[in-house]
């Protein structure tokens, strides 16, 4: 619900750009509202309000003054100032700022990297000979050594025997990975994996395991995605004469005997949803569905046409169609996912590399001279043991500078002394302070950047405000309207009392409705119909029918659409290539719908009516002044 309120927020009142133009349209409670800033909202939107008679300027700026109303009301109340509002807030511009915080050049290139090998899939076996991350040049020599001669084994006795003489599970390990793409494995091991040709041995590189081999075994086209078609049959289908399994296995075997796929999805299924489509799925990929063995069964479909055996999912029972494969999507497509995926990785390090020389040029970082030499000379055995306090002599003094900002040596080495940590696997203390130096100052500017993109970017500035506004008027609405309508309950049956007119069932009957395939079918058990025969008993004797029992409005889809009700056996009528007969049991006339049948409707209903009442408070609470002369200059120029 959040994110559809906060949607239609920003659809209505987005402000993308400012103009010299400082004319005031109007104020609510002395807070200004410029023409232009309301010319350019109408703009923008003009084209997604639905209702024409919004269009019209005047009942767009009654809009837009509501909508300045409730802003004025959240401030009084001071929910700009709660900490939920701020962390949500918060959260939203982090996810905003992601363009503004990264490479653009690089991230592209890496983008294009990451697409192809999303396409490929690479079978590969590896030997890894374990060594630490930080470990000293001596040990990372000895295992890169002892790596070369395990390689020449492996290309004189064969790459799969060696690696399986050299596994110790302890300190070398001989894998076959199987297929994989990209973001499987860490960064330079995919690397490796795509570079080295199938059928070769590639030579030792690191990780953060260690140092490997490869032996490349295959590459392949990954399997893309595919369109299909379904009939559900839910598990709580209370209509069903039988069990849902056996329902599923009618509808199969009609399918087997000829029947149209896609109008018994539209008949039988309960996926409501696909049901008016014929059954079809928006196309999907491998890992995208919360139902495995249906996407199994999906992918197991090798032509276009092929229809799966039955199948069962914690939903129910489907039959499953393949209408199209589809190759892997485009790079615009796929775009979003890979940016996200990419953040996440190693390869990111290689994007903000690029960033933090970037942002040094654009605020013109300078560095003490020998800055590092005298951090090290802080940065002691004493320190490395948290054996450090703060002194006033150097420790004060200024060891770099960008932008606005003044950095003293005192600040990065209380930055160290928080890290201490991970730096703890590391002996040598030049190593040390050049990477932590290093992670402090990038730390610094990315968090200045940051800090200033509303200054650097104006643009991302009204998109952030724009946010700001639609989370202020969410929770606005959620405490004034929409807690109130949900928890009183009295104030809802009241509603609903003095409202009884807009609430009644359309006509309904109960039925028992028969399907068949075959004219013959549904002449027989009309009979049987006629007869008196019981549901069993018609099941014993026809095979070939569905029978489906209960309430059903007029224009269920299930009941022909020239069905009229009148009580008793109909004629036969053909409905969606079936044979369909309906057993009216009783009619039941419109009637009045009773309050927890039409709960969610009432709870609506009641919302606008008390944001109508609630509107004109803010109208007498908050003085309105409209400038005439601007707006018929509005009018004009629109």
């Amino acid at each position: 619900m959040k994110l559809n309120v906060l949607t239609f927020f920003s659809l209505l009142f987005i402000s993308t750009s400012f103009s010299q133009t400082q004319e005031v349209l109007f104020t609510v409670n002395k807070t200004p509202v410029t023409s232009e800033e309301f010319v350019r909202v109408y703009n923008k939107n003009i084209d997604l309000v639905q209702d024409e008679k919004q269009k019209d300027v005047d009942e767009y700026l009654k809009l837009y003054i509501n909508y300045k109303l409730k802003l004025e009301e959240a401030m009084a109340l001071g929910l700009d100032k709660d900490s939920k509002y701020l962390n949500e807030l918060a959260s939203y511009r982090k996810q905003l700022s992601k363009k503004y915080l990264t490479d653009s050049e690089v991230n592209q290139k890496l983008l294009e990297e990451a697409y192809a090998r999303t396409a490929t899939m690479v079978n590969v076996n590896h030997i890894l000979v374990r060594v630490e991350e930080n470990a000293t040049p001596l040990d990372s020599i000895k295992a890169y050594k002892d790596l070369m001669a395990i390689r020449e084994k492996a290309v004189t006795n064969g790459f799969e025997t060696t690696m399986k003489a050299v596994h110790n599970g302890k300190t070398v390990y001989g894998e076959s990975l199987g297929y994989f793409n990209a973001f499987k494995m860490v960064y330079p091991f995919e690397n490796a994996s795509y570079t080295t040709p199938v059928g070769e041995i590639s030579m030792p590189f690191r990780t953060k395991f260690g140092f490997h081999i490869i032996n490349v075994l295959d590459k392949q086209k990954s399997k893309g995605e595919v369109t299909v078609a379904h009939i559900m049959i839910a598990n709580n289908n209370e209509n069903l004469t039988t069990t849902p399994k056996e329902r599923i296995e009618q509808l199969h075997q009609k399918i087997i005997e000829g029947a149209d796929f896609a109008n018994l999805a539209r008949q039988f299924s309960d996926d409501k949803n696909s049901a008016r489509n014929g059954g079809k799925l928006t196309r999907f990929g491998t890992g995208k569905l919360n139902a495995k063995n249906f996407e199994d069964a999906a992918f197991a479909l090798a032509k276009e046409g092929d229809v799966s055996e039955p199948i069962k999912t914690k939903y129910g029972w489907h039959i499953i169609k393949l209408l199209k494969k589809h190759p892997v999507g485009s790079i615009d497509e796929l775009k979003p996912a890979l940016e996200q995926q990419i953040k996440n990785d190693s390869r990111s390090q290689i994007v903000n590399e690029k960033l933090y020389k970037r942002l040094k040029k654009r605020y013109n970082y300078k560095e003490t001279p020998e800055a590092k030499s005298i951090a090290l000379k802080t940065v002691n055995g004493s320190f490395m043991k948290g054996e450090w306090t703060p002194t006033k002599g150097k420790d004060q003094e200024v060891m770099a500078t960008f932008g606005t900002e003044k950095v003293a040596y005192i600040e990065y080495y209380r930055y160290l002394k928080s890290k201490l940590r991970a730096y703890q696997n590391i002996k040598e203390l030049d190593k040390i302070v050049a990477k932590s130096f290093n992670s402090f100052i990038n730390q610094r500017l990315y968090q200045y950047h940051d800090d200033n993109l509303e200054k650097e970017y104006p643009e991302f500035g009204y998109v952030v405000q724009e946010y700001r506004e639609g989370l202020l008027l969410f929770e606005l609405m959620e405490k004034e309207i929409w807690k109130k309508s949900k928890s009183d309950t009295i104030a809802l049956k009241n509603f609903y009392e003095s409202n009884k007119a807009n609430y009644f069932w359309n006509d309904r009957v109960e039925a028992v409705i028969a399907s068949s395939d075959k004219r013959c079918t549904a002449r027989k058990v009309r009979k049987l119909f006629k007869n008196g025969s019981s549901i069993d008993v018609i099941k014993k004797q026809e095979e070939n029918v569905l029978l489906s029992k209960g309430m059903f409005e007029l224009d269920d889809k299930e009941l022909p659409e020239k069905y009229a009700y009148k009580q008793g056996v109909s004629k036969i009528y053909k409905h969606n290539k079936q044979y369909v007969v309906v057993k009216a049991i009783d009619k039941k006339v419109p009637t009045q719908q009773m309050y927890e049948e039409v709960k969610g409707r009432i709870i609506n209903d009641y919302q606008a009516q008390l944001e109508k009442e609630w509107l004109e408070q803010l109208k007498q609470k908050y003085q309105v002044s409209i400038n005439k002369e601007v707006l018929k200059e509005i009018k004009q120029n629109l």
